[in-house]
């Protein structure tokens, strides 16, 4: 007979995908049970990241430092509401959607003008 973790990883090497099907049609759930977790949970998972944070201080810099960059390279809302918002004294959050719409649009047309002037 065969032991409990032998037919375990037997049984994974049959159905590689099966958590992510399982995760796929039971989305909703998830999020739900994982969002009222969080809300549950809220001081203690900033303590938590706090710690991390303060034990990892080079891999959080290379992450937000990931993250600029691909919201850069995106022009993703949170980006264009900074630019929108650094030579002004409104915040991120208080800036409208169209103008962030407008702004994006903007620098699209610049990034599309310097790459054909070189």
């Amino acid at each position: 007979m065969k032991s409990k973790a032998e037919y375990q990883r037997n049984w994974r090497a049959t159905n590689p995908n099966y958590h992510a099907k399982w995760y796929a049609a039971n989305r909703e759930r998830v999020a739900a049970r994982t969002k009222d977790y969080r809300a549950r949970n809220k001081a203690a998972l900033a303590a938590k990241f706090k710690a991390w944070r303060a034990a990892n201080t080079e891999t959080h810099r290379a992450v937000n430092r990931r993250c600029r960059e691909r919201n850069r390279a995106a022009l993703a809302d949170d980006y264009v509401r900074w630019m929108l918002a650094q030579n002004s004294t409104l915040s991120p959050k208080d800036i409208p959607e169209p103008l962030v719409a407008l702004q994006r649009e903007k620098l699209k047309l610049k990034r599309l003008c310097r790459s054909l002037q070189t």
